[in-house]
């Protein structure tokens, strides 16, 4: 965790503006661009991370920066099990500021760790589908019993929940109630000015 904390210690003294680049299919080829020196960043979700990209990491190629943590049922941050010695966003964040994060850009940051982290792999269904979505709940919740599968899951993602029924319904409340009229201005203000994208 020192190392992360050096490192943003000396970046917040490089004033220049971060270019982002959208041409790359796949993160396996920002993966390769990385490695290439093409690009200095990119993401991976936790699977990848564990998966693909721990053996550059062991082998000094690549370093995590943090992780966006996950969205809890109180609209707040917390740590993804599956990457928990990565240092969060939230605590990168209290560790350089002495201060816990405020204001729109940290509740648009959440509202986007919630709909696009924590439920990124969401399965949802259309009203009137109750009965078939309820047969793919089941279904979640047996895999989540079976030791197979657990153990699949701990190659890549261990500890991360598996959510169904009311505990997925407060997560989505959560989620959503985190997008205030304000923190929606905000993120749309961003997206035009930095990315010209229009909204009618």
């Amino acid at each position: 965790m020192e190392i992360f904390k050096k490192y943003f210690l000396m970046m917040r003294n490089v004033r220049y503006k971060p270019k982002n680049i959208f041409a790359y299919e796949g993160l396996a080829n920002v993966r390769l661009a990385m490695l290439k020196g093409e690009v200095n960043m990119g993401s991976e979700s936790s699977a990848g991370y564990n998966g693909k990209v721990v053996p550059f990491v062991k082998q000094n190629q690549l370093m995590p920066l943090y992780s966006t943590g996950l969205l809890n049922e109180e609209g707040n941050t917390k740590p993804e099990p599956a990457v928990k010695n990565i240092i969060t966003v939230e605590q990168l964040y209290n560790q350089l500021h002495k201060t816990a994060p405020s204001g729109p850009a940290w509740e648009a940051f959440k509202v986007l760790v919630g709909v696009a982290v924590t439920g990124g792999k969401g399965i949802l269904f259309p009203p009137g589908t109750e009965a078939q979505a309820q047969i793919v709940a089941d279904a979640c919740v047996k895999m989540n019993a079976d030791p197979a599968f657990q153990k699949d899951i701990a190659k890549i993602a261990k500890g991360n929940p598996v959510i169904v029924g009311d505990e997925l319904v407060g997560f989505w409340k959560a989620a959503f109630s985190a997008a205030k009229p304000e923190v929606i201005t905000w993120l749309r203000d961003l997206l035009k000015t930095e990315y010209g994208v229009a909204f009618e």
